[in-house]
Parts: structure tokens; sequence; C-alpha cells
């Protein structure tokens, strides 16, 4: 898996945008925005002026806490700042005089736009370009009805124009990152999907060798002898051995399903290898499914089956769980050699003989 500095590509160059934007915003809101303001100070519109410069400055600290927590505005808080930013304009506009909007008097004009762009940079560009054309106009309705000279309209008009030219040109600067970033992001998923396929092709190879390995010494010696005519298949021997590595290959297949109890479904291949010759079983079961290693689960499994490969017509099958291990014990009705085994490293495997019956018992862990 790719870690989270590499999935998260987009969301953190998402929040870096996002704060460079809230920080131009703030500082310009509380720079030139500020020092306009306190200049052009008038007691009849000063209160509706603080009021729209309380509203803004209360989206950037709402804002500031949303970057500081890494959790960007989304949904009814981004869109409960926007309408903010929009009462803002409309105080402002209410308490400044379209005509005074051209003159140095309109510090909220462009201040707006960066809001704007905090907020919306995310959204498609001609969304954004059109929240931030609106106080532009706006100001443009105002050098009409001012009716200013031809060459003071111009000199605003190239105002204007380069303060929306400016964040028009940040808003598509923003939107070609955001494009970059989540075509960043979909190369490295693809990336981290192939080594996962990767990965787990390799596992299945590592496994199916494993497995071969197991077979190569124990059934295939089996499959050549009785080639061979070294083994007669009429023997009980014979096919006591059969029993016990046709268990233990259909264990091993049992091992790569999927199950919500891997250790009675291994069991389960056991018992039915010898339930096919009919062999009646009896399986009780004790205590919840626990997640146990493959190697745990075999050593526990492998015993049992090979003594189920003893009974003759009957055989009882015990399975106790408890927190502090696993229990499996079998009964049959026929005592015969156990074929060799590997000395078990997790488990502690106990026989006993008595009465013409087998009793045999795995536990784990070992003590």
């Amino acid at each position: 898996m790719a870690d989270v500095g590499t999935v998260l590509v987009e969301t953190r160059l998402l929040m870096a945008i996002r704060a460079s934007l809230l920080v131009v915003a703030l500082t310009v809101q509380f720079v030139p925005a500020l020092a306009t303001l306190v200049h052009n100070t008038r007691a009849q519109t000063l209160a509706w002026e603080l009021v729209a410069f309380a509203l803004l400055a209360t989206v950037g600290v709402v804002g500031s806490r949303s970057l500081v927590r890494g959790t960007p505005l989304t949904g009814t808080g981004r869109w409960s700042c926007a309408a903010a930013v929009v009462l803002a304009a409309v105080v402002a506009s209410v308490a400044l005089p379209l005509e005074s909007l051209p003159r140095g008097e309109n510090w909220f004009i462009g201040l707006v736009g960066w809001y704007w762009l905090f907020l919306l940079f995310d959204l498609s560009l001609p969304v954004v370009a059109a929240f931030l054309a609106a106080p532009m106009l706006l100001a443009v309705l105002g050098v009409v009805l001012a009716g200013y000279s031809a060459v003071r309209t111009a000199d605003f008009g190239t105002s204007v124009v380069s303060i929306f030219g400016l964040q028009l040109g940040v808003a598509m600067t923003a939107s070609v990152v955001r494009r970059i970033a989540v075509d960043a992001e979909v190369a490295l998923r693809a990336e981290d999907e192939v080594r996962t396929r990767e990965e787990a092709a390799a596992h299945t190879h590592r496994d199916h060798e494993r497995r071969y390995g197991e077979l190569v010494a124990t059934t295939v010696p089996l499959l050549a002898a009785l080639a061979h005519g070294a083994l007669d298949p009429a023997a009980d021997s014979t096919r006591r051995r059969c029993a016990v590595e046709a268990a233990r290959m259909r264990r091993l297949f049992a091992e790569r399903d999927t199950v919500a109890d891997p250790l009675l479904h291994e069991l389960g291949a056991g018992i039915d290898v010898v339930a096919r010759r009919g062999v009646s079983v009896q399986l009780a079961v004790r205590g919840e499914a626990r997640e146990l290693d493959v190697v745990v689960r075999r050593e526990l499994v492998e015993p049992i089956a090979a003594a189920l490969a003893c009974a003759a017509s009957a055989a009882r099958v015990t399975v106790l769980r408890r927190a502090d291990g696993v229990r499996l014990s079998v009964v049959t009705d026929r005592v015969c050699e156990l074929p060799p085994r590997a000395s078990p490293r997790h488990t502690l495997v106990s026989a006993a003989r008595r009465e013409g019956k087998l009793w045999l018992e795995t536990v784990w862990p070992r003590r």
C-alpha cells in the first residue's frame, strides 16, 4: 500500500492552496483595506462599514480554524461563509454610494474577490469567474452613475481589470494545480494497485512452491510406489496412507479458501475424506472462532486427519476453543500405526491406545 504522504497528494496540495489564498485575503483586509477604511472614515456610514469588515474578518477566522484543524470548509460551512461574504459586500455597497466606488473609498471591491477565491477556488472556473466579476461589475456601475470623464473612467477601468485579471489568473493557476494533483493521485493509486497485484502474485507463487514441497515429501513417493507396484493397493496400510495423503491435499486446498472459520473448514476437509469411504464422524465444537496462523492450523489439523484415517466405521472429533488456547481431539474405533511426521513447533500432540481405540489430541499453544 502507498504511504499516507503519497495517497493524500491532492488533499495536501489543495490545503496548501487554501492556506495561501487565505493569507492573501487576510493581508489585503488588515493592511490596505483597513488603512483605507480608517483614512476615509465617515460618521454616517462607519457603523455599516465596520459590520461588513467584521463579517469578512469572521470568515477569515473560521477559515483559519479549519486549516489549523486540517479539515477544509465544505458543504454547509463553506456556503455559510460564502453567504457572509455576500452579506458583507451588500452592506458595504449600501454604506458607500455607488458614485463613491470608483474613488479610493472602495476598500471592499478587491477584498471580496480574494475571499471568493479562498472559499470557491476548487469549483469550476466559470463559477469562480462569475463570483469574481460580481463586485467588479458593481464598481463599473458606479463609474457609469458617477458620470466621470473618459480619462478617469479609463484609469479606473484599468484598475478594475488589473484586480479582476490578477484574481482570475490565480483562479486559473489553482485550477491547473488541482488537476495536476488529481492526475498525480490517480497515477499513484494505479501504481499502488499494480504493486499490490505483484505482491499478491509473488505470495501466491511462494504458497504454491510451499504446497508442492509438502506434497513432494509425502504424496509423490506414495504415488510413485503405487505406480511401480511397490505397494499393494488392497492392503489396509496402503489405503490408510492414501487416506492420510488425500486428507492432507484437501486441507492444503482448503487453506486458500476465504471463510469465516478457517480451522473448522480445514478440519472439515479431512473429515470429508473419511466420510466418503463410509466412516461416520461425529463433530462437537465449543467456543467461538478465533484467528490462528496457517502454520498453527496445519499442526492442529494434520495429526487429527491422520488419526481419522485409522477409523474403520466411526470416529468422534471434538474442538474446544477458549481464550487461553485451542484443543482438538479425535477418538477412532480402530488402532493403527500413525505415519511419521515432523515434530510440531507450535502445538503439543499426544496419543493413546486402549480398548481397541485410538485417542489423539493436539493443543495450542505448546506448553
